[in-house]
């Protein structure tokens, strides 16, 4: 009997937790991304003063998700995240390069691309 109820219980918890991650994932999708612009600058390099604005580049390269460091040449993060999944206007703006003023919005920015 005891070993009847504690199968129950544990078959309902799982369900429990099944439904709610279930319900949490749908909510998050239907948010979908936030558009870069809102988040970032995406002003040009070669505009006046937009050196002082930025401290990463997000951008498209060899088809992967990377990130830059102001002023390197070499890559600080790559991911395995095909970019030609993601919508066109996402893709276009990869490929010329997004401007990030700091950490948090850069981490942000990539959990909507990866998600």
């Amino acid at each position: 009997m005891n070993r009847r109820l504690a199968w129950t219980f544990g078959a309902l918890g799982a369900a429990a937790f099944v439904g709610l991650f279930s319900v949490y994932s749908y909510n998050m999708n239907q948010r979908g991304p936030r558009a870069a612009q809102q988040i970032v600058s995406n002003a040009p390099v070669e505009e006046e003063g937009a050196e002082e604005n930025y401290r990463y580049v997000l951008r498209a390269q060899e088809g992967r998700l990377v990130v830059y460091m102001k002023g390197e040449t070499e890559p600080r993060m790559e991911f395995d995240v095909p970019v030609r999944v993601l919508p066109e206007f996402d893709q276009r703006q990869l490929e010329a390069g997004i401007y990030v003023e700091d950490y948090q919005t850069l981490v942000s920015l990539i959990e909507d691309y990866i998600s």
